[in-house]
C-alpha cells in the first residue's frame, strides 16, 4: 500500500539514500523532501502526510518538536547520527515510533520500516479510539445515571405529575444523548390518534406540544412495539416499520434516526419516548438506549403513580361520600351480626322507628317482628346465609306501639374466610304507599268499569300515535282484540293510505297542540268497511310523560245514513215539487197550446183542400201546416220532461235501431266530425216510444257535434247490456232511483270543449242552455223521457276534456226481438173514414175551446158525419138526453169547466151505454188511460189532431 511520506533531512546525500531505498520496491510511495524543520512544518501543514521520518538535528531545530505538532495525528520516525539509548528513551516517550542511528543497513530497510510503523500506528490509533469511547461511554453513563437518579427521586414521579415529568425527560435526555429533539407521545382511548405531550428541541432551547398524528401513520409502529420494548433506526428512511411517518414528519422536520421506546401502561402500549437526530445519522450506542429504557420506565412509573393516587383519591372520596349518604340518606340502614344482634343503624332508620340509634343497637331483629311474621323471617334468613340477596316487604314495630310497612333490601355479608358475618339491609317507610296503593287499587278499579262500560269507543295515544289504552267498545267498532291493538300505532285503525295521511296529521297537530276537539268523518278501516263517526280529542298532561290523546267515537253510520236519506227525500221533494209545478204549467200551457193547434192544423188542412197544390195560398198554408207541427213538437217537449209526454211504447232493440239512423245521424254532422259507432249485436230489448228514443239520440249527438265546433272531432256511439247496482244507479242526474237489474246502455261520448261543473249542475234544467240559439228543453226533454222509462242518466266531464253521457233504459221483460218502428194503427182509406151517405152517423162534439168545438165540426161534416155540440158537460147531457138514440159517438175534451170530461162520460153512458166514446186530451194518453181506468172509454185521442186522427179514430172505435 502506497504512503505519503515526509522526509526532513538537511544532508543530501542521506535524503538520496532514503529515496532510493524507498523507491527501489516499486510501491509508490510519494515521497516529499524538507531540508529544515520550518520547511518541514509548511509541507505537513500544506499536504498532511501519512509518515514523517526526520533527522533528529535540523540546521533550524530539533526533529524531536515535529512530534509535539504533528505527533499525535502523524507518526514520526527520528534518525540521527549521533544517538544515544538515553536520547531514543526520550523520543520513544515523547512519541516517536521508532528512534533509529543512520546506516547503510537502516537506509536499506526504511520500506520495512515504513510497514512496521505504519502497522504498529493503526495498533496504537485503534487503542486510542477505544480508550476515547470507552471514557465518553462512562462519562455518558454517569451522567445517565445522574438524571435517571434525579427522576427517580422527583416529586413529579412520586406525586403523578406527568406534564412535569415530561418537561425534565425531554429536556434531559436530549442533553445526554445529544440528539435535537426528544419528545413522549400518548395515545388516546379509543387509539386513533397520538398526541405529543412535551417536545423539547435543544438547539432552541424550547418545549412545545400538542401535535397529532393519524393511526394510519402510527400503527405499523405501534404494532411493533407490542412485542419489542424499542425501534432503533440509523436510517429512518430504511425501517418499514416507521413508513408513515416518513413523508408527513420525517421529511419535513430533517429527521435522519430515531430510538423509539415503547411506554407501557396496563400491559399495553400506551405511549412512545421519541429520541431523533436531525440533519446527520446517529448510530445508537447500547447505553443510550438502555438510558432511553430507563427514561420510558420513569414515564410508566409516573403513569401508575398517577393513576394510583387518583384511585387513592377516588377512594377517599367515595368513603366520604359513604359516609355522608349513610349519615344523610332517606332510606334506612340496618345491620345485623350472624346472630341477627343489631351493629348499626343509621339516624334515618332510628328516626323512622321512633329510637335512637344507641336504643337499637344490640337488639334482635325479632324484637321488631310480628310472631306471624317470624317464619318467613327465617326463610329470609336462610338466604342471607346461602349468599342471596332479596326484596321484601313486612311489617316492623314502631316505638309507639304502631307498626310500619317496610320495604326492604337486604344483602348478605361474609368475612375473609367466606363466613356469613350478617347482613346489611336498606329500609324504606312505605306505609303511606301501601296505602296509596290500596286507594290506587280502588280508584282503577272504578276508572276501569266506567272505561268499560263507556258506550263510547275510547283510545288513549301519545306522540307518536302508539295506541297505549282501548277499551272493549274500541275493539267492537273497530274490530280486532284488545291485545292486537295495545302498543300498535294508529295507523293501522285505518286502510293503509288513509291510516298513514291520518297519522301525519296527528304528529304535526300534536306537535303545535292542535288537534280538532269534536268533528265528524267518514273512515275507511284496516278491513275495508266505511263508518261515520263522531270523534272527541282530550289533552290528558300527566306528570313524569308526555301529554297523552284521550280520543272517544262514536258510529254516527246510521245518523249519517239516515241525514242523507232525509236530504235525499228533501232533494226529491222539492225536485218533485218542482217538477210538479214546471208538470202543472207544462200541462196547461200545452193544453191550452194544444186546442189552438187543433184548431189552427184543422183549418189549415181544410182550407187547403180547397186549393190547388200548385197554388201560392197552398204553399203559404203548407208552411204554415210545418211551424204548427213543429209548435206541437215542442208541446210535446214540454211534456217530456214533466214525463206526461203521449207515449206509444212497442218492444225496441236499440242497436238495430241505431243502425237505420246511422246514414240520417251522419248526414246533419259537419265534415270535420267523424261519427263512430260500436254497437252490441246480441243487445235485448227495451220497452220505449221510438220516436221518443229517436229524439234523445238526435239531442245527445247535436250537442257532441255542438261541442267539438269547427274543430276536428270524433262522437262514439255505443251499446251494451249491463247490469246496473245501487253504486252505478245512484249517480243518475234523476231523482227517481231505479231497482238495480240488467239495463241496455247508450253511450255517446265525444272529445269536444267538455262542461264546466256549474254547467254540469245545470244541464238538465229546461230552459238553460249555453247557445245564443238554444231554447233549453233538448236535455229536459232526455231527462224527462228517461224518467218516465224508469231508467237512468250519467254525466262525466271536465273541461277542455269532451264528455260522456250513458242512458240506461230497463231490459224488456218479454226480451224479444221487435220492430225498430212503431206500427200506426192501419190508416183508414177514403172509403173507411167517409161513412156512406146513405148511412151518415151522428158525431157529438164536447169542447170548452170554441175554436176546437166550430174546427172539429166542420173537419167531421167534411168527412161525412151529422155533427152535434156542446160547450161542457152539462150541454153535452142534454143534447145526449133529446139525440141519445142518434149519437153514434162522442168526443168528449178530458178538461172542461162544471164537469170534467171522465164524468160526462160517464153520464153519456148511463142515457145511451152503445154510444162509443172517444176521449180527447193534450196530455200524456198513458196518464189518461190511468184516470180513464173504470169509465166507459173506448179510445183515445191526442191533441192537436188533424182530419185524417180524427176520423180514423172515430171509424176505429165505431166498427
Amino acid at each position: 500500500m502506497p504512503f505519503r511520506i515526509l522526509i526532513v533531512e538537511d544532508d543530501a546525500a542521506h535524503a538520496e539514500l532514503m529515496r532510493r531505498s524507498l523507491s527501489a520496491r516499486g510501491e509508490g510511495h510519494e515521497l516529499v523532501f524538507a531540508n529544515n524543520l520550518s520547511e518541514a512544518v509548511i509541507c505537513a501543514q500544506k499536504l498532511p502526510p501519512d509518515l514523517i521520518i526526520a533527522d533528529r538535528r535540523l540546521p533550524d531545530g530539533l526533529g524531536d518538536e515535529l512530534l509535539g505538532q504533528f505527533g499525535f495525528r502523524v507518526p514520526v520516525v527520528l534518525l540521527t547520527a549521533f544517538g544515544s539509548e538515553r536520547e531514543a528513551v526520550e523520543a520513544v516517550k515523547a512519541g516517536a515510533m521508532d528512534y533509529l542511528a543512520k546506516s547503510p543497513e537502516v537506509f536499506s530497510s526504511l520500506p520495512h520500516l515504513v510497514h512496521r510503523v505504519m502497522r504498529e500506528w493503526g495498533y496504537l490509533q485503534d487503542k486510542r479510539r477505544a480508550e476515547e469511547q470507552m471514557r465518553r461511554a462512562l462519562e455518558r453513563m454517569q451522567r445517565q445515571q445522574q438524571v435517571i437518579g434525579r427522576l427517580a427521586i422527583s416529586s413529579a414521579v412520586a406525586e403523578g405529575d406527568l406534564n412535569t415529568l415530561a418537561q425534565l425527560v425531554t429536556e434531559a435526555g436530549a442533553d445526554v444523548l445529544g440528539v435535537e429533539r426528544l419528545s413522549l407521545w400518548f395515545l388516546d382511548e379509543q387509539r386513533d390518534e397520538l398526541r405529543c405531550r412535551d417536545l423539547f428541541e435543544r438547539s432552541l432551547g424550547r418545549h412545545s406540544a400538542g401535535t397529532v398524528l393519524s393511526k394510519a401513520e402510527f400503527m405499523r409502529e405501534v404494532e411493533a412495539l407490542a412485542d419489542e420494548a424499542y425501534i432503533s433506526a440509523a436510517d429512518v428512511f430504511e425501517d418499514a416499520r416507521l413508513a408513515g411517518y416518513v413523508e408527513n414528519y420525517f421529511k419535513p422536520l430533517g429527521i435522519i434516526s430515531l430510538l423509539d421506546v415503547a411506554i407501557r401502561h396496563k400491559g399495553k402500549v400506551a405511549g412512545i419516548l421519541c429520541c431523533e437526530s436531525v440533519g446527520e445519522k446517529h448510530v445508537w450506542e447500547a447505553d443510550e438506549i438502555s438510558f432511553a429504557v430507563q427514561l420510558a420506565d420513569q414515564v410508566t412509573l409516573t403513569l401508575a403513580n398517577q393513576e394510583r393516587l387518583a384511585n387513592e383519591m377516588a377512594l377517599r372520596q367515595s368513603e366520604e361520600r359513604l359516609r355522608r349518604i349513610v349519615e344523610t340518606a332517606h332510606e334506612g340502614i340496618w345491620v345485623v351480626d350472624a346472630d341477627e344482634r343489631t351493629i348499626f343503624v343509621n339516624p334515618r332508620m332510628a328516626q323512622m322507628l321512633g329510637y335512637s340509634a344507641g336504643d337499637m343497637v344490640g337488639k334482635s331483629v325479632r324484637e321488631f317482628l310480628r310472631p306471624e311474621d317470624v317464619p318467613e323471617h327465617e326463610r329470609q334468613l336462610q338466604q342471607r346465609r346461602d349468599g342471596l340477596a332479596s326484596f321484601y316487604e313486612r311489617w316492623i314495630r314502631h316505638a309507639d306501639g304502631g307498626w310500619r310497612w317496610m320495604a326492604i333490601s337486604a344483602s348478605p355479608m361474609f368475612d375473609s374466610q367466606g363466613r356469613f358475618s350478617g347482613a346489611f339491609a336498606m329500609l324504606q317507610d312505605a306505609t303511606e304507599r301501601r296505602h296509596a296503593h290500596e286507594r290506587l287499587r280502588e280508584s282503577e278499579s272504578f276508572f276501569r268499569a266506567v272505561w268499560e262500560s263507556a258506550r263510547e269507543a275510547l283510545r288513549l295515544t301519545d306522540a307518536r300515535g302508539r295506541i297505549l289504552l282501548v277499551n272493549e267498545a274500541f275493539c267492537q267498532m273497530f274490530g280486532k282484540k284488545r291485545e292486537d291493538w295495545l302498543n300498535h300505532s294508529m295507523a293501522e285503525m285505518y286502510a293503509p293510505e288513509e291510516g298513514a295521511r291520518i297519522l301525519e296529521k296527528y304528529r304535526e297537530r300534536y306537535e303545535r297542540r292542535t288537534l280538532e276537539d269534536i268533528y265528524e268523518r267518514e273512515l275507511t278501516l284496516w278491513d275495508g268497511r266505511k263508518i261515520w263517526v263522531a270523534v272527541a280529542h282530550t289533552w290528558l298532561d300527566i306528570e313524569s310523560t308526555s301529554p297523552r290523546v284521550l280520543s272517544s267515537f262514536r258510529d254516527v253510520t246510521a245518523n249519517k245514513r239516515a241525514e242523507k236519506e232525509r236530504l235525499e227525500m228533501e232533494r226529491k221533494l222539492l225536485y218533485s215539487q218542482k217538477l210538479e209545478s214546471l208538470g202543472v204549467l207544462a200541462g196547461g200551457i200545452a193544453h191550452d197550446f194544444n186546442n189552438l193547434l187543433t184548431a189552427i192544423l184543422g183549418n189549415i188542412e181544410m182550407a187547403m183542400c180547397d186549393l190547388p197544390q200548385n197554388s201560392l195560398p197552398f204553399a203559404a198554408l203548407a208552411e204554415a201546416e210545418e211551424a204548427a207541427k213543429r209548435a206541437a213538437v215542442l208541446s210535446r217537449q214540454m211534456l217530456a220532461y214533466t214525463g206526461r209526454a203521449p207515449l206509444e211504447l212497442t218492444e225496441l232493440n236499440l242497436t238495430h235501431f241505431l243502425r237505420e239512423l246511422a246514414m240520417f245521424l251522419r248526414s246533419t254532422l259537419g265534415r270535420n266530425i267523424q261519427l263512430n259507432m260500436d254497437l252490441d249485436d246480441d243487445l235485448p230489448t227495451i220497452r220505449a216510444d221510438a220516436e221518443q228514443v229517436k229524439q234523445i239520440i238526435m239531442n245527445l249527438v247535436t250537442n257532441a257535434a255542438e261541442a267539438i265546433g269547427e274543430k276536428q272531432g270524433t262522437i262514439n256511439i255505443s251499446t251494451g247490456h249491463v247490469h246496473c247496482d245501487e253504486a252505478v244507479l245512484s249517480r243518475s242526474r234523476s231523482v227517481e232511483r231505479p231497482a238495480p237489474g240488467p239495463y241496455v246502455c247508450l253511450e255517446v261520448r265525444d272529445d269536444g270543449c267538455g262542461m264546466a261543473p256549474e254547467v254540469l249542475e245545470r244541464l238538465f234544467d229546461p230552459f238553460f242552455s249555453t247557445k245564443f240559439t238554444g231554447r233549453g228543453l233538448g236535455m229536459a226533454f232526455v231527462l224527462g223521457v228517461v224518467r218516465s222509462l224508469k231508467g237512468a242518466i250519467t254525466v262525466d266531464s271536465q273541461p277542455g276534456e269532451g264528455a260522456t253521457v250513458r242512458v240506461y233504459l230497463p231490459v224488456s221483460r218479454g226480451s224479444r226481438p221487435a220492430s225498430n218502428t212503431v206500427e200506426a194503427p192501419p190508416a183508414a182509406s177514403a172509403a173507411d173514414e167517409t161513412p156512406s151517405r146513405a148511412n151518415k152517423a151522428t158525431i157529438l162534439i164536447v169542447d170548452d175551446e170554441a175554436s176546437v168545438l166550430s174546427t172539429a165540426a166542420r173537419l167531421l161534416q167534411r168527412g161525412g158525419y151529422k155533427v152535434l155540440t156542446a160547450v161542457d158537460g152539462l150541454e153535452a147531457i142534454q143534447v145526449m138526453a133529446k139525440h141519445g138514440e142518434e149519437i153514434k159517438c162522442a168526443v168528449v175534451d178530458l178538461t172542461m169547466p162544471k164537469m170534467d170530461g171522465l164524468t160526462t162520460s160517464q153520464e153519456l153512458h148511463k142515457i145511451n151505454p152503445e154510444t162509443r166514446i172517444l176521449l180527447s186530451s193534450g196530455f200524456d194518453a198513458q196518464e189518461t188511460r190511468k184516470r180513464a181506468a173504470g169509465f166507459p172509454i173506448h179510445g183515445f185521442l191526442n191533441k192537436p189532431y188533424q182530419m185524417k186522427d180524427l176520423l180514423g179514430r172515430i171509424a176505429e172505435i165505431c166498427q
